[in-house]
């Protein structure tokens, strides 16, 4: 999908200015995509350097043969991760899982990226573009996903579904809480002792207790939270949406966790609500930016502290960037894909 940024207020998030592109897959998806943003790619050129005789029938009462050269760029694209790994070239995954690192790598003389600390896996075809080159930002990241993936990690780990033999022996190799180590009894058999950051089945019965009874300031505002969580399960739901965990994280479970789990690990969640909290702020002044990056980085530190090696991928990463990308962009909220996937709904429905 398309959309132009240069309508005023949010005439960009309206149907009439969103502009859809189909790709028709075939029985196995391409790996390559390039091809098939061949003939997007010539058309921004040409629109790079103009089109003439352009008309415009807004002011053509006002002014007689209102005309004009038409001119464009492609500002940055926006995509979920996987879509972020075939669009820019790179690997999302595995060793230099991170893009946005790799950009930042120095250049050689010769103008390439050096392949073996990139992680550049293909040249994209966008880099055709004459101004591509100098572009701060070339892929926005999915701000709207990454924090989903980060709760729903954060929460797996809290509630013990993913505290195993291999994440213990992951702290172990890596001198990470002592306490949460691999334990060998008199007759040799191994136990894993209590985790500090995994919750008491008593604890979580009443975190979902306490989900369960609060009472929202509108019907549409988390309403979805009231009805998954039960009053008589320790389980955490399993059908949550990337709103559902948008609304936990900023302002459910820094109050529902009050007295539950170690205090290093509210005090982690709590910076860790402030920070996103600060990132989807609408107004966003710029002195505090340098601070709120360092502030990124204390947050990570102080979950490397708390929560086991298992928890920190590349998603969990991600959220260093957030700030910078803040710096260049302007505030999330006009680029992230809330309102997208919801409009996405809509062509859903319409597809047969």
């Amino acid at each position: 999908m398309f959309r132009p940024l240069f309508l005023s207020g949010g005439r960009y998030t309206k149907k009439g200015f969103i502009l859809l592109a189909l790709i028709i897959p075939g029985p196995k998806q391409t790996k390559n995509v390039d091809v098939f943003l061949q003939p997007l790619v010539e058309e921004l050129s040409q629109l790079w350097e103009g089109i003439d005789d352009v008309f415009d029938n807004r002011t053509h009462r006002i002014v007689r043969d209102r005309r004009f050269v038409l001119k464009g760029i492609l500002m940055w694209t926006m995509h979920d991760y996987p879509g972020f790994g075939a669009i820019s070239g790179f690997q999302t995954k595995g060793y230099c899982a991170c893009p946005t690192c790799a950009y930042m790598l120095p250049y050689v003389q010769t103008g390439n990226i050096q392949l073996d600390e990139s992680g550049l896996r293909r040249w994209s075809i966008l880099h055709e573009l004459p101004y591509w080159k100098n572009l701060q930002i070339h892929h926005l990241l999915d701000h709207m996903h990454i924090e989903a993936n980060v709760v729903k990690s954060l929460i797996k780990h809290m509630f013990g579904d993913k505290d195993n033999v291999r994440a213990r022996r992951g702290c172990e190799e890596f001198n990470m809480h002592p306490e949460s180590w691999m334990q060998v009894s008199d007759d040799g058999t191994e136990t894993m002792p209590p985790a500090p950051w995994v919750l008491r089945k008593e604890e979580r019965k009443t975190l979902c207790q306490r989900i369960s009874k609060i009472r929202f300031p509108t019907d549409i505002f988390g309403s979805y939270l009231r009805k998954a969580f039960t009053t008589d399960k320790a389980s955490w739901p399993s059908d949550l949406k990337s709103h559902d965990f948008h609304i936990l994280l900023q302002h459910v479970l820094p109050t529902c966790l009050h007295g539950l789990g170690t205090q290093e690990l509210r005090e982690a969640i709590y910076d860790l609500s402030r920070l996103m909290r600060w990132v989807c702020s609408k107004e966003i002044n710029v002195s505090e930016v340098p601070r709120m990056d360092i502030f990124a980085v204390e947050t990570l530190c102080k979950l490397e502290k708390t929560l086991p090696l298992s928890f920190f991928d590349s998603q969990i990463h991600l959220l260093v960037h957030l700030v910078r990308e803040i710096s260049i962009c302007g505030p999330v909220h006009t680029r992230w894909m809330y309102w997208l996937e919801r409009y996405m709904k809509v062509l859903k429905d319409d597809v047969r």
